[in-house]
């Protein structure tokens, strides 16, 4: 079981309360406080950098879900092609969530919360009905829109060389070929 009470940005004022409640304890002054709290501040955002994996290596997984995707959708593996389209919106999220606003280089950002909408809301949404119908000839066009949607926020945000495209072979070893 998950404790969400403990997050880490919970963790310094449990510790300070803990401290402060414990017998013998005098409640430091708020310098002291505020002391111990920073250094507790940078100690968890240390430990989360540890624990947090980079946006371009979940990237990988997003090409690796989207590209098995076609496979499956071509090959007319339509509940392995469901399973695949739900990992690459899964995984799309979570490099939002690791990273939602882009530095570019040469100076402002972009907030990538409305690429990941605007994919999940039109892009996932053709390719979810294409794979409800098992309509192969929409579920290429669905595929074929969606690469565009993705590297419509590579450009965007300086990765222009980032154009993915119809993949040749299969990433994964699985049986993704008609039976």
């Amino acid at each position: 079981m998950t404790n969400t009470f403990l997050t880490p940005q919970c963790l310094p004022l449990f510790v300070v309360v803990l401290l402060g409640a414990l017998p013998g304890t005098a409640v430091p002054q708020d310098a002291t406080i505020q002391s111990e709290l920073e250094a507790l501040r940078k100690q968890v955002e240390e430990l989360s950098n540890l624990a947090v994996r980079t946006q371009s290596h979940i990237m990988v997984d997003v090409e690796y879900h989207f590209s098995n995707l076609w496979f499956a959708g071509r090959n007319e593996q339509w509940e392995l092609a469901s399973f695949y389209l739900r990992e690459t919106d899964s995984h799309l999220r979570w490099t939002v969530r690791v990273r939602p606003v882009r530095s570019i280089r040469g100076g402002g950002s972009v907030d990538l919360q409305p690429f990941q909408q605007s994919i999940e809301q039109s892009g996932f949404v053709q390719l979810e009905s294409a794979i409800e119908q098992e309509d192969v000839d929409e579920f290429e066009a669905a595929y074929r829109r969606t690469l565009t949607q993705c590297h419509a926020c590579h450009q965007a945000t300086g990765f222009a060389y980032l154009e993915h495209h119809i993949p040749e072979m299969p990433l994964s070893p699985l049986m993704l070929q008609p039976e």
